[in-house]
């Protein structure tokens, strides 16, 4: 029985041992990726957000500028992206920053504590401080093995690209769909971002603690920040809470931001 327990426990110390070895060395190599990502002396304008300028800007058509947004992604991840990539490029002088009502619902911290965070955060996982490593891992405990697996694949796929897609950059990407517009997939898409179980969600005071972080870095570095919340369908506008969109106008009016 003991020769059973000391087997078992040599087998499973195993794996134990190489995650300890490969995450940090992962963290490091692929760290060393968004570290050298260099941009064009030419370009002054950095793009960032979620999908709604992922998707609803095109870059190619701004002159001057390259963006940089993704699927989903939170501000404690645009901002760990701002702060390095700036540090390689002096020549970006404007952030324009992907920001609307729904980035400061409680709605946004799923991405990183929720269900989705194997998924999203997973792409991250590399270029954000251990402190916040721990941090996701402790609180999606329960997808442990997912969330692993997910952060395993994204570290040996970032340094396997040839073509620098990597899974924190982002960029362009063009959509389209057959399915029309209606008001059930409006309505079903703001009862997830703004309501929970039937009631009226709070703020996320993640998203709101880093968004207030990418605006001190901008102005440490003289860097101008613009907000940019790109344009709504009306249907949807009219449904949002009124109480995220006064947070909103009222972060703006009192930060004194464009």
């Amino acid at each position: 029985m003991k020769a059973f327990f000391k087997n078992s426990f040599v087998f499973l110390s195993i794996p134990f041992l190489l995650l300890l070895i490969l995450l940090p060395l992962l963290s490091h190599l692929n760290n060393g990726l968004l570290e050298k990502f260099k941009t064009d002396p030419k370009i002054k304008t950095l793009i960032i957000g979620d999908s709604h300028t992922e998707i609803g800007i095109n870059d190619q058509l701004i002159p001057n500028s390259i963006k940089i947004s993704q699927t989903s992604e939170g501000f404690i991840y645009s901002y760990y992206k701002i702060k390095t990539v700036l540090k390689n490029n002096p020549n970006i002088t404007t952030i324009l920053l992907g920001c609307s009502f729904h980035n400061f619902s409680s709605y946004y911290d799923d991405p990183v504590t929720g269900e989705c965070s194997p998924v999203v955060s997973s792409r991250y996982f590399f270029i954000i401080p251990w402190k916040e490593k721990l941090f996701i891992l402790k609180k999606n405990k329960k997808n442990l093995v997912f969330e692993t697996r997910k952060i395993l694949e994204n570290g040996f796929r970032n340094l396997l690209s040839k073509t620098g897609n990597y899974s924190f950059l982002g960029g362009f990407k063009s959509f389209s769909t057959d399915k029309p517009l209606n008001e059930t997939s409006i309505k079903k898409r703001i009862t997830g971002q703004y309501y929970s179980l039937g009631q009226l969600t709070g703020f996320s005071k993640m998203n709101r603690s880093y968004f207030f972080k990418i605006i001190d870095l901008c102005r440490e570095n003289n860097l101008t920040i613009k907000l940019l919340n790109t344009p709504l369908h009306k249907s949807y506008s009219d449904q949002i809470p009124q109480k995220f969109k006064d947070n909103f106008y009222n972060l703006v009016k009192e930060n004194h931001l464009n």
